[in-house]
Order: structure tokens, then C-alpha cells, then sequence
């Protein structure tokens, strides 16, 4: 039988391939690797072995040991442990940083979107007054005004990335707005609010958390940078950027577990959420074009 398509006849869908699926191995071995950093951050008061702020003068810069799985720091404070405690700050730092960008942004970009004109060009020109100064350089500038600290840093990079979220959410908008069913909607005398609140919005809302999971990975490496340069969380507390700058003198001294270790763990904790958030990002794409 002739399977060819008749001409002005669309091609009929092509089935995704389970080779197609954007959950591959990969993406599981980065969820499973998000989980338990989750996991390490909400226990840390119970499997932390030692206290993270307790000294020890006697056990310096000791190497990994039945005492202490990790070694100790210059201070002889317990590697393991302060790393699960730096887990919490690492987690929820970025958390907030996302969400700030979620909430300010989100609205703004439909804003920008529904109304068009001069109100999408205002929210377009500050959007790019924004994204003209580099992201780092907006959050030292707030720490000079108003202190280093962990707040501050959270909401600088916060207001730092609603300009992305902002462009985001008035691309996918503008696309989904031009649709036939919100021009049903509109004929049925749907107003904006309606329109763009419960209609559009869960539309588009999967493409922004996908996107949001990948800034996610950008906001942590962001605030292990501040913290490094000390900006932003202050000693004597756990944080791994901190910890990667309080181990430069042991590296020196030929320790390097401190260092190594909480770097490592921040370069895949970032990998991981960059993994999983092109992942999704992926899978919402594809859903959205069958």
C-alpha cells in the first residue's frame, strides 16, 4: 500500500525513539547526585559527625583519617562535617536567588508581553541597562553599600537575574499570545488578566522552571565566588566557597583536602543542576513542538 503523504497534506508526527528521550542515564546520575546534597543539607545537624565550629589546635591540617573521613582544616574543624553544614548555605542561597528572579521577573516579562508598546519597550531597555554590568560586578557593588554578608549577596544576584527571567518569560509570551485558543478566549471577552494569569502563564510556566533549575547552578557558582573573595558568607561559619578560600594556605602546605574537596563538591553540584536543567528544558521543548 502507498504511504506516500498527499500533496498539501502536513507529514504525520514523528514518535519519539526512546534514544529521543531527554532522561537519559546521565540525567538520572545528576538527579540522584541533587538528592543527596538535598539530602546531606537537611540531616546535617544528625550526620555531621563533630561540631563544625568546634577548634582543635592539636589536630591541624591532618589528612583523612578514621577520626576525621576528610581531615581537618587549619583549625583542626572537622572537613566532613562542615562541608554538610555548607551544603545548607550552598542549597538555599541559590534557592532564594531564584526565587527573587521567579517573583520580579515572571510578572514583568507578561507585563512587557500583554501590553506591548511603551511599556515593552521601558521593561526592555532596563532589562538591558541590567545585563550590561556583569553579574559579579552588580553584587560587589551592593556589598560596598551595604556590607558583605550572606543577604546581601542573595538579593544582589537576585536583582541581577530577573533581567534573564524577564526576556524569557516575554519571548515565550509573545509566542504563546498569537496562538488560536487565546484568540478564542479574547473573542469570548476574556480579559488580559485572565488571559495571561491562567491561560498563558501554566502554558509557559514548565519552559521557566526548566530554565530556572540551570540559573540555579549559575547562582550557586556566583555565591561560592563571593564567599571565596569574602563577600559574602562571613567565617567563622560553613560555607564551600569560604572553605576553598580558608584552604589556600593548606594547599600550600601540601594539604589540600579541604580545598580539593569542597571545590569538587561545588563544580558537580553545579554540573548536576546544569545537567538536569537542560534536561527538562529539553523534554518541554520537544512536548511543545508534537
Amino acid at each position: 500500500m502507498n504511504t506516500a503523504i498527499l500533496p498539501g497534506k502536513k507529514d504525520p508526527p514523528r514518535r519519539r525513539r526512546p534514544s529521543d528521550s531527554p532522561f537519559t542515564w546521565g540525567f538520572w546520575v545528576a538527579l540522584g547526585f541533587i538528592v543527596l546534597v538535598v539530602l546531606a543539607a537537611a540531616t546535617a545537624r544528625w550526620s555531621a559527625p563533630h561540631d563544625p565550629l568546634q577548634l582543635d589546635l592539636l589536630d591541624t591540617l591532618a589528612p583523612p583519617s578514621g577520626a576525621h573521613l576528610l581531615g581537618t582544616d587549619e583549625g583542626g574543624r572537622d572537613t566532613l562535617s562542615r562541608l554538610l553544614w555548607g551544603a545548607q548555605t550552598g542549597l538555599f542561597g541559590p534557592l532564594a536567588v531564584v526565587a527573587i528572579s521567579l517573583v520580579a521577573g515572571v510578572p514583568l516579562g507578561l507585563l512587557a508581553a500583554g501590553r506591548g508598546g511603551i511599556v515593552d519597550l521601558a521593561v526592555s531597555r532596563m532589562t538591558d541597562l541590567v545585563l550590561a554590568f556583569p553579574v559579579l560586578l552588580l553584587s560587589i557593588l551592593a556589598v560596598a553599600l551595604y556590607g558583605a554578608g550572606f543577604l546581601t549577596t542573595v538579593v544582589a544576584l537576585g536583582v541581577a537575574f530577573v533581567p534573564s527571567v524577564i526576556r524569557l518569560t516575554r519571548s515565550l509570551a509573545s509566542t504563546e499570545k498569537n496562538r488560536e485558543y487565546i484568540n478564542a478566549y479574547r473573542s469570548l471577552g476574556f480579559g488580559p488578566l485572565r488571559i495571561y494569569g491562567l491561560h498563558i502563564l501554566p502554558n509557559i510556566l514548565g519552559v521557566i522552571l526548566a530554565h530556572a533549575v540551570v540559573h540555579f547552578g549559575y547562582a550557586l557558582t556566583d555565591l561560592a565566588v563571593l564567599s571565596f573573595l569574602g563577600f559574602g558568607v562571613q567565617a567563622p561559619d560553613s560555607d564551600w566557597g569560604l572553605m576553598v578560600h580558608e584552604g589556600q594556605q593548606a594547599l600550600l602546605q601540601g594539604s589540600p583536602w579541604q580545598s580539593m574537596i569542597s571545590g569538587g563538591v561545588i563544580v558537580a553540584t553545579v554540573l548536576a543542576f546544569n545537567v538536569v536543567g537542560l534536561r527538562l528544558a529539553d523534554a518541554v521543548g520537544k512536548e511543545d513542538l508534537v
